[in-house]
């Protein structure tokens, strides 16, 4: 059983372990067929992988239908993981997985009804019926940095907001077919209904940000984070933008760390970091459990939290089934304080493996 917690925070952080950071990009534009299971990691990895997928508004009246996107990975437990999102007509989706990949690589495939097969194309036209992006980190430890590719194009924090905020996090000046993957983090603190919004190259897309959100996509032109309700009480809004460019070797504007501890017995609470106001970073833990008894008796739960907030983001208590469970969650941190993990634990205690991966920005 494996639990995965995903938290961004603003921090100083205190790293227990180096490693070296690569970018991960497999992208497919302008599909107009059912993209088989490809490669997208390798094998023996700690990594984070975003997916975005996009349909074209004239889909359905090209009998295209039924469209989901599949990752699927084998994590250190021999346990099959599988996480699908799907698609309708103008409608794009997403999603962020923190995954430990074993003997093989993680995969991405697409399913969907072509009514008109070889047809689809003329009747889609040259954008395709859909694209498909898979982007995200590797981590490996005392390796080289391989993040050229990746930029930070903006990042702000604001507090105290009194009127209606529209915040640009990148203008990108191509248009449809010259779009860029981003990855961007916001934090929010009693502000209503904030929105970020982008094109896409089959349209505007927006994602509803208004408890903080990690939100993976394909953009052209402007992207913004807008405000449409009115900030009450003692409000912030915090963002950065991470931006997939052409991958390649050396440094760029992250630094990463891991930790980890293997076949371990501790039940009680560790300090993960110490932070305090001025930086980003995003943490990504995950958790497995050597295999359970299938009478479902055993409860393991974990928890990630500040001092200065109190957010508890992600706590779920797991019986013996064998099947992981994501739980993922933001936090502004206006203090400091400490980062804490907690494990906690009922009737006969197995060893788990934690991984933590850090990400500075």
């Amino acid at each position: 059983m494996k639990k995965l917690l995903v938290v961004l925070l603003a921090s100083t952080l205190c790293p227990v372990a180096f490693a070296g950071l690569s970018q991960l990009g497999v992208h497919f534009s302008a599909q107009n067929a059912n993209v088989p299971a490809t490669n997208v990691t390798s094998p023996f990895t700690s990594d984070v992988i975003t997916v975005y997928a996009t349909e074209n508004p004239q889909s359905g009246s090209c009998g295209v239908s039924n469209m989901t996107y599949t990752l699927k990975w084998i994590d250190e437990r021999q346990i099959l993981n599988i996480r699908t999102i799907s698609t309708t007509p103008g409608k794009s989706a997403s999603m962020v997985v923190p995954m430990r990949v074993y003997g093989e690589p993680a995969t991405i495939q697409s399913n969907g009804v072509f009514s008109l097969a070889a047809g689809t194309a003329a009747c889609v036209g040259t954008l395709g019926a859909y694209g498909l992006y898979v982007d995200g980190f590797g981590f490996w430890p005392g390796q080289p940095q391989k993040q050229a590719g990746i930029l930070e194009p903006a990042k702000f924090d604001y507090t105290n907001i009194t009127s209606q905020l529209d915040t640009i996090l990148d203008y990108n000046m191509g248009g449809p077919g010259q779009e860029s993957s981003y990855l961007v983090f916001v934090l929010d603190q009693n502000i209503a209904q904030n929105h970020l919004q982008w094109n896409d190259e089959y349209g505007p897309q927006s994602a509803d940000c208004s408890a903080g959100c990690i939100v993976p996509f394909r953009g052209h032109g402007e992207v913004s984070l807008s405000n449409i309700g009115f900030p009450s009480g003692n409000n912030r809004v915090a963002a950065t933008a991470i931006k997939f460019a052409v991958p390649g070797n050396g440094s760029g504007p992250l630094t990463d760390y891991e930790f980890s501890a293997i076949n371990s017995t501790f039940e009680g609470t560790r300090t993960v970091a110490t932070v305090a106001m001025g930086t980003f970073y995003a943490a990504f833990e995950t958790i497995s459990t050597n295999p359970l008894n299938p009478s479902g008796q055993y409860i393991f739960s974990s928890t990630l939290q500040t001092d200065s907030c109190g957010l508890v983001s992600g706590v779920a208590g797991m019986r013996g089934t064998g099947m992981p469970s994501y739980i993922s969650g933001v936090c502004p941190t206006l203090n400091g304080g400490a980062v804490t993990a907690t494990m906690t634990d009922s009737l006969p205690k197995p060893s788990y493996d934690v991984y933590d991966d850090l990400i500075v920005f």
